[in-house]
């Protein structure tokens, strides 16, 4: 069973900044210092003094919105929608910064407006009448309308509903659409409530490098850097050698080994960086570069201890993002679905209910109560299904599960669930082996390859309803001959890894970390159907226009 309670360091001692939101209308962020770091403070070595300047910064609608009726404001955006009549003309503008839109009523006819017209108005708050969705609007006369940036007439992005496919061929123009400013702010949400939480409980941020001469995961799908084409670089035969001195350069898949460095000097560690991958699929789930967090903890020495500390963090995380933009988005969501899809269509009003009821779910689902159960159990209850003969890719114990198997999994038990121990063959080779190898029950069949090898290992990968996996993370092998053998059997040449058996040689201490694909979370939470969706630039395959 899973211990409940996060065993790390308190609020009270924790150190480094911490990033608090001020307020769920105006979305803004305030940095503030740690009691810690005030109380370690002295005449010797004085506080940095803070800057008693404010900025003098635009408005943004977000902070507009905040403001007192019939205050005079001035607000700059983009027009969403344009409706002139004889004696009003109404603008609704958008900055992007909230899910609310806000209505400009001008009195009077207004030249040179166009859907997607830049905007500069200054006006009164005003109550809206009843009935309307918004319950304040801007008042304004012709003259206090000014255009900052016109819009030509050829604005692909007009008054009506566009499919995905549509907007992925103008990812340039997509943020412009209110799913895709709220996909965003959802995103900024996740993002600063993950570093939030490490904050909190005393971790160490690091930028782990894009380029390395090492490939964590060992599967062979890696980006690599070729020589330079100038003179005096003549070795073309794919490594870099002449230019950094090493047989192979690769973008990286993971930051895991650099941030093992930094564990063994700092126990708690973590990055949050891009991450490269070769794959050759359009996949929902996949792309060519990924945002990746990932964490390492030293003197932990079981399994737990990284259940709790991942379960917290994602239900830290999602219980901070703002529940209209969920709304707009389950409501939206359907509308833009890719062209085929089942959900794509118009949507009433007791369907976008229930779109948001599922959207509320899902995050209900991350922050409550996770199930845990071994990979054993999982193959035997997946294989033992009546539903197993339908499967495309037939369950065994020691093949890996496939996002089916996982996806199917997830759904049956109802909220996420980590499946532990897997078989040692199918994870990397920096995994900690179990002291005791699994019994398989006989009527799970199993993999004839493995010649009664059932030696597994201390990880898990965290399966969620409806997305599959989110998370995998492992007890790392801190024993440098074990890790050695590990090496060889894997393949690897271990003389390129000897910094690494070093950091075991040298004061190894028990650790271990994990790994979560960031885009797959702000996909699940948003409910858009593709990470292709939830990324400002994604790069896929056959896609890298930008």
């Amino acid at each position: 069973m899973m211990r409940t309670g996060l065993q790390l360091a308190s609020r009270a001692s924790r150190r480094g900044p911490v990033f608090a939101r001020a307020s769920r209308t105006t979305r803004s962020w305030t940095c503030t210092r740690s009691q810690s770091t005030a109380a370690a403070t002295s005449p010797e070595h004085p506080p940095f003094a803070a800057s008693t300047g404010s900025l003098q910064l635009p408005s943004t609608i977000s902070q507009v919105l905040d403001r007192p009726l019939q205050s005079e404001v001035v607000v700059h955006g983009w027009i969403k929608t344009l409706r002139a009549q004889k004696e009003h003309t109404f603008v609704q503008v958008s900055d992007g910064t909230t899910a609310q839109n806000l209505q400009i009523v001008v009195d009077g006819p207004v030249k040179g407006l166009q859907t997607g017209t830049a905007l500069t108005i200054t006006g009164t708050l005003q109550p809206s009448p009843p009935g309307l969705k918004q319950s304040v609007e801007l008042h304004a006369k012709p003259e206090q309308v000014r255009v900052v940036g016109a819009c030509d007439a050829s604005y692909p992005l007009q008054k009506k509903r566009h499919g995905v496919d549509f907007l992925r061929e103008i990812t340039h123009l997509r943020p412009r659409t209110n799913t895709f400013a709220a996909a965003a702010r959802v995103r900024n949400d996740l993002f600063f409530s993950l570093h939030n939480y490490f904050a909190h409980h005393g971790f160490l941020h690091l930028h782990t490098p894009i380029l390395t001469a090492s490939d964590c995961e060992g599967a062979g799908e890696t980006f690599e850097i070729l020589a330079p084409t100038e003179a005096g670089y003549t070795n073309r035969e794919g490594p870099c050698s002449d230019y950094f001195g090493t047989p192979r350069v690769n973008l990286t898949v993971s930051g895991q080994l650099h941030l093992e460095m930094f564990a063994h000097a700092h126990p708690r560690v973590y990055t949050f960086s891009p991450s490269f991958r070769a794959e050759k699929t359009l996949s929902t789930r996949h792309l060519a570069e990924f945002a990746m967090l990932e964490a390492e903890m030293t003197f932990i020495d079981d399994l737990d201890t990284l259940l709790d500390v991942t379960t917290a963090m994602v239900r830290d995380a999602v219980t901070t993002v703002n529940p209209a933009d969920l709304e707009l988005l389950a409501q939206l969501v359907p509308q833009l679905a890719s062209s085929g899809s089942p959900t794509r269509g118009k949507v009433d009003a007791a369907m976008r209910a229930e779109h948001v009821r599922a959207a509320m779910h899902r995050v209900e689902q991350l922050a409550g109560g996770y199930a845990v159960m071994t990979y054993t159990e999982a193959v035997q209850y997946l294989a033992t299904h009546p539903r197993a003969p339908k499967w495309q890719y037939p369950v065994r114990w020691g093949a890996d599960l496939q996002a089916e198997h996982e996806k199917f999994l997830a759904h049956q038990v109802g909220r996420p669930v980590y499946v532990t121990h897997y078989p040692r063959g199918l994870k990397p080779f920096y995994m900690l082996v179990d002291r005791v190898p699994a019994t398989v029950p006989a009527d799970v069949p199993v993999d004839p390859e493995l010649k009664g090898d059932f030696t597994t290992v201390a990880n898990y990968d965290l399966l969620v309803p409806d997305l599959g996996e989110l998370l995998g993370g492992s007890l790392r092998e801190h024993d440098a001959g074990a890790l050695e053998t590990a090496m060889v059997r894997a393949g690897l040449n271990v003389a390129a890894y000897q910094w690494y058996l070093d950091l075991r040689r040298y004061g190894g201490a028990p650790h271990g970390g994990f790994g979560l694909g960031f885009d797959r979370l702000v996909k699940h939470v948003t409910g858009l159907e593709s990470v292709r969706d939830v990324v400002p630039v994604p790069r896929y395959y056959r896609e890298c226009r930008y």
